[in-house]
């Protein structure tokens, strides 16, 4: 009987679990609904390598692309693998929404559990899904509330149900698939509008799943907006492209997506380990986009980088070369391209030949290799050769400069010369066509014709000589070798007269090759003389020092004529940040006539403070001791303030500027020497002298000067009002006559004076009047009785 009671109990359990399986597939919520086929492509369809499709800006780079070598902007196939995996693992304290679907499995003790005949069972595992009220119907237990609790919540509510009934069970709920929500994707978006994302996916998986970021569209700011709070938040995807950086985001339903449009770019097409068209902001340095592309290649010499620019008022690119140096301090415009090139583009273990030869060509360097090694008769020339001078041009120095050799072929094919060549020499032999000459003279070791080649140029012209002048002339800059003196180049002129007419060109070398002004780099012509000469005295260069906030400060060799305005337009213009009315112009001829005039004034200062402490002293030498002392230190120190004040201008002449321009009587000629420093705006009003707390106040435009004495705690009782006066930025001084209409500038000191007045002690003067007084009468009173 117990045997057919137990089978009865197991065919009711099975039944049981039957019943409860159906039940569940009947009342199961209705899923929400997710058509795979209207959701936005994840993957772009690849352009293909043969037909590229170039964006406005990639165009506006790839006019002129070299060896088919397309130039793309940077890190825009991140969109193109797709979005992340969606089984990717749920966070901790991970909060569940509506559609998400969990597993829920019970297990334990069998017997515990159908202890109770006739109470509902559960199945070991249910797999169930949040509905559109937020609730889990598990059968066997019930509706459980879901939305936004955790997994630890729903499982603690699951077994608080269930202990009542059974004993010996445990319980784990797990999320299986989170549920989707919508996020919106604006801007310059291929797709904009709606995505459903899950719990796992990232912004990066938003932006692919609406298509992908345009080429329009910035990588640099994409906003992201919290639907809840409305809290913006700005992230630049170069941080994960080029670093690795993300920011964590955990994306809800109701946030936004924000692409904004693209900013600012350069192309870095060449010299780079990964060329492409770079997003830049406002503050990079060209190291910086260097750094973007993974730094230059190894054959790359960074001192001879070319930036090419845009010039929108002449409608043409523009060129310019840069040092190392400046990489760091030079900032690329919109649209700019850079070029990294090598400094030299051949094997450095070869000589070549080339010119009027049967056999121009390169040839394998070897030690000891001379010109009868590659030039070994008269008939490997071609006909009608100059056979006076061919040129050896060579690859010197740590600078690597170009310096030149003349052979006569004459002389070496007789054996008297035979030049010994060196790695990446250059041999370049000339025809001998009439007419086509130059004649170079002048201070100079080798004068001599050469021949004139098309599109000959002056700095053509000069890789060929050596400047020197005898040893016997007194020149200033030069150094003495043998019986010839070298000269800085610098201080060299060239006059170019042509063979037809008497007009003189001049050029000053140091504009040329120092300053590398191309607009002195004049083409010569067949026919042409040329004389190098020393600069005159007239000529001579000035040397003027300009820093501060100009975008390119430095030393600079200047003409006479040259103006202050001129010298700074020399040094690039000013930057954004650069006060023009703070200008410090510094001349040390004027410094030491200054020096002069204050040593003179501090004296005369001296000697006036010691005849008023001598007559403070001869007041009264006892009562007047103190006092004396104190106003003789106040004294000294206010001399020593003044004197401090002077150095600090020293050599200083004040230049009056008005709508950020030199005023035309200002606008002095520079001189030898001279020092121009533009500092940036200054943010505050410095206030100095009798006032009870000196300070430095924030400056605002309409403020006066009273307005800055009061918040400095006002004048002390020592303050000489009437004497107030104002040091203007560009170092004039102003009375300050009524303190509330004095309006300042940034930059500007109020200079509150002291009181000179001798500080006299009337009490003790009264004391001791008195006392004379009683002593005299006392002395007529003891009289008038004899």
């Amino acid at each position: 009987m117990k045997i057919s009671n137990k089978i009865l109990v197991w065919f009711l359990v099975v039944q049981f679990f039957t019943v409860s399986t159906s039940f569940a597939q009947v009342v199961e919520p209705e899923l929400p609904t997710k058509n795979i086929e209207t959701q936005p492509q994840a993957i772009q369809d690849k352009i293909p390598t043969n037909q590229p499709q170039l964006s406005i800006i990639e165009k506006l780079f790839n006019t002129i692309p070299a060896d088919n070598q397309i130039i793309e902007q940077f890190g825009y196939e991140i969109f193109e693998n797709g979005v992340g995996s969606t089984s990717a693992r749920i966070p901790s304290g991970y909060k569940l929404r509506i559609g998400d679907r969990v597993n829920v499995y019970f297990w334990g003790d069998t017997i515990d559990i159908l202890s109770m005949a006739g109470s509902p069972v559960v199945q070991p595992s249910i797999d169930v899904i949040v509905d559109k009220e937020g609730n889990l119907f598990i059968p066997g237990v019930g509706l459980i509330p879901a939305k936004d609790k955790t997994v630890n919540n729903v499982e603690q509510q699951v077994y608080s149900l269930l202990s009542s009934k059974f004993n010996g069970f445990k319980v784990k709920v797990t999320v299986y698939e989170p549920g989707n929500f919508p996020v919106m994707v604006m801007g310059n978006i291929k797709k904009p509008g709606v995505v459903y994302l899950n719990s796992s996916s990232s912004l990066i998986d938003a932006v692919s799943l609406a298509g992908g970021v345009t080429k329009e569209g910035s990588l640099r700011e994409i906003v992201y907006i919290n639907g809840a709070n409305k809290s913006r938040l700005t992230l630049d995807l170069y941080d994960l492209l080029i670093k690795g950086q993300q920011k964590n985001i955990s994306l809800k339903e109701g946030d936004v997506i924000l692409v904004k449009p693209i900013g600012k770019v350069v192309s870095l097409s060449e010299g780079v380990k990964k060329p492409a068209i770079y997003e830049f902001k406002s503050g990079e340095s060209l190291q910086t986009l260097i750094s973007m592309a993974g730094g230059l290649l190894p054959s790359i010499n960074s001192k001879n980088v070319q930036v090419e620019s845009f010039d929108k008022a002449s409608n043409q690119k523009i060129t310019r070369d840069v040092n190392d140096f400046e990489l760091g301090k030079i900032y690329p415009n919109d649209g700019d391209s850079l070029a990294f090139k090598s400094a030299y583009n051949v094997s450095e273990n070869i000589v070549t030949i080339e010119g009027n030869v049967k056999h121009p060509g390169s040839f394998q360097y070897k030690n000891g290799m001379k010109l009868s090694n590659i030039l070994k008769t008269q008939d490997e020339l071609l006909t009608k050769t100059f056979v006076y001078q061919a040129v050896i041009e060579r690859i010197d120095g740590v600078e690597k400069e170009i310096t030149t050799i003349s052979v006569s072929l004459v002389d070496f094919f007789n054996g008297i010369i035979d030049p010994e060549l060196a790695p990446q020499d250059k041999v370049k032999i000339y025809p001998n066509t009439k007419m086509q000459n130059i004649e170079i003279s002048g201070y100079i070791s080798n004068p001599c014709i050469i021949p004139y080649v098309d599109n000959m140029a002056l700095k053509d012209l000069i890789a060929t000589v050596d400047f020197e002048v005898p040893s016997e002339v007194n020149y200033v800059d030069s150094r003495i070798v043998g019986n010839m003196r070298k000269v800085n180049i610098n201080n060299i002129v060239a006059e170019i007269t042509s063979k037809n007419s008497d007009n003189v060109k001049t050029v000053y070398l140091y504009e040329l090759l120092t300053r590398n002004n191309n607009a002195y780099n004049v083409n010569l012509a067949a026919g042409d003389r040329v004389l190098f000469r020393p600069v005159s005295d007239k000529e001579a260069l000035r040397t003027v020092k300009i820093l501060g906030y100009v975008k390119s400060p430095g030393v600079y060799k200047v003409r006479p004529g040259l103006k202050i305005s001129n010298a700074i337009e020399m040094a690039g213009g000013l930057t954004e940040e650069a006060y023009m009315k703070g200008l410090i112009f510094n001349r040390s001829g004027i410094a030491q006539q200054q020096q002069l005039i204050q040593e003179e004034s501090l004296l005369k200062l001296k000697e006036d403070l010691a005849l008023k402490i001598n007559k403070m002293q001869n007041l009264d030498k006892n009562a007047l001791t103190t006092d004396a002392k104190q106003f003789e230190d106040n004294q000294e120190e206010l001399i020593n303030i003044k004197d401090n004040k002077f150095k600090e201008n020293q050599g200083r002449i004040a230049i009056n500027i008005k709508d950020n321009k030199i005023t035309e009587s200002d606008d002095l000629e520079v001189k030898d020497g001279d020092e121009i420093f533009i500092p940036s705006t200054p943010q505050h009003i410095n206030v100095i002298g009798e006032v009870h707390n000196q300070s430095a106040i924030a400056y605002y435009p309409t403020k006066t000067v009273k307005y800055y004495i009061d918040n400095v705690g006002g004048l002390t009782k020592q303050a000489k009002k009437s004497e107030i006066y104002v040091i203007k930025a560009n170092g004039t001084s102003v009375k300050a006559k009524k303190l509330s209409a004095l309006t300042l500038d940034p930059g500007d000191a109020i200079i509150v004076p002291r009181k000179i007045g001798l500080p006299i002690n009337w009490t003790s003067i009264t004391k001791d009047v008195f006392q004379t007084m009683v002593n005299s009468m006392s002395a007529i009173f003891m009289i008038s009785r004899f």
